[in-house]
């Protein structure tokens, strides 16, 4: 209902607005939040077109972004351990203490908007996002 479509759209609204300026401070957009987040789950690596299709970007998206973030440091590119011509995204050391720094500070702003959300009702909220996504995850 037109009722339920505006509320996802404010709370979206002001989720990504949160998001965006705690991210901006340190001048990431959430697609490189993401390729971030996705380098650091790959404990062993992710070749960059794996990352381009979870974001379900272009690679040319993802290799302009992961060569930023390889000058600043907080990610490498290594050889594939099985296939020599293939190479492997993997976070820095630099990288996690970034990750971390940042995370504590979207933490705040988290805390903040989800003050006297409990978390059943966190749990809850999740479980229905999951459901909605589960049928696109197929395309």
């Amino acid at each position: 209902s037109y009722i339920s479509g505006t509320i996802y759209v404010t709370a979206y609204r002001t989720l990504r607005g949160r998001i965006a300026a705690c991210l901006q401070r340190y001048e990431l957009t959430q697609t490189t939040w993401s390729l971030l987040g996705i380098v650091m789950q790959a404990r062993d690596g992710i070749r960059l077109n794996e990352v381009a299709r979870i974001l379900g970007v272009k690679a040319p998206l993802v290799t302009m972004l992961a060569n930023d973030l390889i000058e600043q440091g907080v990610i490498s590119r290594i050889p594939h351990h099985s296939d020599k011509r293939a190479k492997l995204l993997v976070m820095t050391a630099k990288g996690k203490n970034f990750i971390k720094t940042v995370e504590r500070d979207m933490d705040k702003e988290l805390t903040f908007l989800l003050n006297g959300v409990t978390e059943t009702e966190l749990s809850a909220y999740k479980k229905v996002l999951d459901t909605i996504i589960a049928p696109g995850q197929d395309r």
